[in-house]
């Protein structure tokens, strides 16, 4: 168990938002982290570039307990400095399991016609599938997602199990954003992809 947060990781919203959920007791030191009940199968929201990529650090590094340093969440799959964070130069380092894809990574997984099922490469929409999803509640229905502000809240991941990508990725349509190698560089006001390996 992680008892401190010196980089900040947890964000408070995890908590007090309706959407969040974790939820933090203790003080610095002695900082207790627990699932939100319902809410523990759901997507994990206000994760910012850098905590994303520190958690695939730590999975990267076998989820070791302890202080955030070298051996848990700064090196790994990406070495997390805070003059790379300043300069928005980390990329991934070469010969890592987990990472957070690259765009284009990201774009193969949901929309790749892997099995050659139609006349082009790709489908237009990431439940393999050219016709436009369908947004609603959890179904085994296929083309079907979390979107549209139909149910207006997070649904848990896979719900929609009739909606696969073509690579058997869930959720890539439908109910939050989710973070790829690209992050906003605010100093130079565009975005900044990191180099993958």
């Amino acid at each position: 168990m992680i008892t401190t947060d010196p980089n900040g990781l947890y964000n408070p919203q995890m908590t007090s938002s309706p959407r969040g959920g974790i939820a933090r007791s203790g003080g610095d030191g002695s900082y207790v982290y627990s699932a939100i009940a319902g809410r523990d199968q759901m997507p994990v929201v206000f994760v910012s570039f850098y905590d994303a990529l520190r958690f695939a650090n730590w999975m990267d590094n076998g989820q070791i307990v302890g202080f955030q340093d070298a051996t848990t969440t700064e090196d790994g799959t990406y070495t997390i400095t805070e003059q790379g964070i300043l300069d928005n130069t980390i990329v991934r380092n070469a010969g890592n399991r987990i990472a957070i894809p690259s765009e284009d990574e990201w774009y193969k997984a949901a929309y790749h016609d892997a099995l050659g099922m139609q006349s082009t490469d790709y489908f237009r929409y990431p439940a393999g599938s050219s016709t436009p999803i369908a947004c609603g509640f959890p179904t085994d229905a296929p083309n079907t997602a979390n979107c549209g502000q139909t149910v207006f809240d997070l649904t848990d991941v896979g719900s929609y199990t009739g909606s696969s990508s073509p690579w058997g990725t869930f959720d890539q349509g439908g109910n939050v954003h989710d973070w790829n190698s690209c992050s906003w560089d605010r100093a130079r006001s565009r975005r900044a992809c990191s180099i993958a390996a």
